[in-house]
């Protein structure tokens, strides 16, 4: 069987992933500046402090949502 697809604005979770992975060794809170605010962070429940390697595919895709709710 085949993976059920992700329900995401994929615009918006290119943007996040690229912006996140674009400089090396940077906080998600520096590397995605101008892009996601503090409040969308919260509302994501991802601490901007983590790098980020160490986010999973399903917190990407709940933070692009809630980016593109906004």
């Amino acid at each position: 069987p085949r993976a059920k697809p992700y329900n995401v604005n994929r615009a918006t979770f290119q943007r996040i992933v690229f912006g996140a992975f674009s400089k090396r060794r940077k906080t998600l809170r520096n590397a995605l500046k101008g892009i996601v605010s503090s409040e969308q962070f919260i509302l994501a429940d991802i601490d901007p402090a983590r790098r980020p390697e160490t986010l999973s595919v399903d917190d990407y895709v709940r933070l692009s949502n809630v980016v593109f709710k906004d």
